[in-house]
């Protein structure tokens, strides 16, 4: 749900409008009554005091209300269903009725096989169903004092409301991998703030391994808003999931909250070539991971996007994977299969054959030869992929080449706009574009006899 504040205002604004007009009244009433099994009585009460009964309300029955409202009044701008709400809660709410009521939570909560991990900072297994639970009964909360980012909005009485910046992509992909079963354990972080009173708020038993967190306890969210909420929604499509997450519930007050979000904020994050490769999802991937460990390009391929000479790094994981996906035709992990037998085959033989430039004198060759250079791999992927179309052996890899002129002078790599007049590659793109068009167009037919 999308900034419940600010609908809840509208709402207000809205029953204050229409709550003396019986025939309104009684066609909401009618609506929700038949369809949706809402009692009379309860409605009553909504639009009797609003700003009493309105804030607890199951979100289905909000969305079921709001319906009606931007029905009866037409107020596009302030109470169109679309602005609020998710498709996913649109639908619930559709198919809603009164009788089946979700289960109800209350503090005190038990947790089983809890650890201590340090000062006031305890971890648990918990479930998807469980996470659903204290979210719908608000024992888990959203504290945007607690988040990396909040969004800021203002209502129509100017008030300033803070919501949680949700990323619609990432709730979708993390829904789609519980759905799919794909999903890792990770862990989540809780703070159970400390209070002005005497009581703990978080009561652990060393000898049962089990962690209470007492009533009256507020439990906010300190990493893992997302998953929290794509759990939900991936219940709500699919209620016989079963997931376990991990959870570090912490006893902190807020500034010392804070700072431990600070230190999540500051973990160095993966670069997006490795977040590219470890995802894992392009045919290439295997086969990479096949010439890192049976190739003599064992140890020669960088994970990064740039390659470091001084250990005698050759390519790129990225630049060698997107080659591969780019200038072979691989449908299916048989074609993966047979195409990195290839591969090794032929870079065994390039490597092998060319010693000097490729193992033993990496940094000294690449001061007058651009042929280990990490770029020259997207063209050394396209005449492998010659050779493996023409049927043709991988030593003929060889004899093409012996025919090139690798050296940084050759006035040809400057015509085709692959090096500058100094013997640098051009900006990297079009370099990389220039390489595949310069070794696309080799007869290398003709260069092997």
């Amino acid at each position: 749900m999308r900034d419940k504040e600010l609908l809840l205002d509208n709402l207000y604004s809205a029953i204050s409008l229409i709550k003396r007009k019986r025939k309104i009244v009684t066609e909401i009433k009618q609506q929700l009554v038949e369809h949706h099994g809402i009692m009379s009585g309860t409605i009553q009460e909504w639009l009797t005091n609003p700003e009493k009964n309105l804030e607890g309300v199951d979100i289905r029955e909000l969305y079921l209300l709001t319906e009606q409202l931007y029905l009866k009044t037409g107020d596009v701008e302030n109470l169109s269903p679309e602005k609020f709400f998710t498709e996913v809660e649109k639908k619930e709410a559709r198919i809603y009725h009164a009788s089946v009521k979700r289960n109800t939570l209350e503090l005190p909560i038990t947790f089983e096989h809890a650890t201590k991990v340090g000062n006031d900072a305890y971890m648990i297994p918990i479930s998807i169903q469980m996470i659903d639970l204290m979210l719908d009964n608000m024992i888990l909360d959203y504290d945007p004092e607690l988040q990396r980012e909040m969004t800021v909005t203002q209502d129509l009485k100017g008030n300033i409301r803070y919501q949680p910046t949700l990323v619609k992509s990432n709730l979708e992909q993390i829904c789609d991998h519980l759905l799919k079963g794909t999903l890792v354990p990770t862990t989540l972080v809780f703070n159970a703030a400390l209070s002005s009173s005497e009581d703990e708020e978080l009561v652990f038993d060393p000898k049962n391994l089990t962690l209470t967190v007492t009533k009256g306890t507020k439990l906010a969210v300190v990493d893992g808003f997302h998953r929290c909420r794509a759990s939900q929604r991936a219940l709500r499509l699919n209620s016989d999931l079963e997931f376990n997450f991990v959870a570090i519930i912490t006893n902190y007050s807020k500034p010392m909250a804070q700072r431990y979000q600070y230190q999540l904020s500051q973990q160095s994050p993966l670069s997006s070539d490795r977040v590219k490769q470890l995802k894992g999802d392009r045919h290439s991937d295997p086969i990479v991971n096949r010439l890192q460990v049976e190739s003599d390009l064992k140890d020669r391929i960088s994970q990064k996007g740039n390659i470091k000479p001084s250990v005698n790094q050759l390519v790129s994981y990225n630049l060698l994977a997107d080659s591969i996906d780019n200038y072979f035709t691989i449908n299916s992990n048989k074609d993966a299969k047979t195409v990195g037998s290839f591969l090794i085959e032929f870079f065994d033989e390039l490597i092998g054959s060319f010693p000097e430039e490729f193992i033993t004198n990496v940094s000294e060759t690449r001061k007058e030869s651009i042929i280990n250079e990490n770029n020259m791999f997207i063209g050394y992927t396209i005449i492998a992929n010659k050779l493996y179309q023409e049927n043709l052996p991988a030593e003929k890899i060889v004899s093409i080449v012996n025919s090139i002129d690798f050296k940084r002078n050759n006035k040809e790599w400057i015509e085709a706009n692959i090096l500058d007049e100094n013997g640098n590659f051009a900006k990297t793109d079009k370099a990389r574009d220039n390489i595949a068009k310069y070794f696309k167009s080799l007869d290398i037919l003709e260069m092997v006899g």
